[in-house]
C-alpha cells in the first residue's frame, strides 16, 4: 500500500513540474497578470481574457525544448 501511495505522489509531482506560471503585462490595461501553461503540448495558440480588464488576449506558447532553454510566450491584442 505504501508503494501505491508513493507512485501516485510521484506522478502528481511530475505533472506539477510540467506546468509553469508565466507573468506578463496585459496589452490592454497594462496590469501584470499570470497564466499557467502546460509544458506537455508542443505548441499552444488560444485566446484568453485578461483577469483584470476581461479583454481578449491572443496567446502563442511554445514550451522549452530542453532544460537550458526558455519557453516562448507571445502575447498580443486580439484586434492587432
Amino acid at each position: 500500500m505504501v508503494e501505491k501511495i508513493w507512485v501516485k505522489h510521484r506522478i502528481n509531482m511530475i505533472e506539477a513540474t510540467m506546468q509553469n506560471e508565466h507573468f506578463f503585462t496585459c496589452p490592454y490595461c497594462w496590469e501584470t497578470i499570470s497564466m499557467v501553461f502546460d509544458q506537455n503540448y508542443p505548441m499552444q495558440d488560444y485566446v484568453e481574457d485578461c483577469e483584470v480588464c476581461c479583454r481578449p488576449i491572443s496567446i502563442d506558447f511554445t514550451p522549452a525544448v530542453d532544460d537550458l532553454s526558455e519557453p516562448i510566450v507571445n502575447i498580443k491584442r486580439l484586434d492587432e
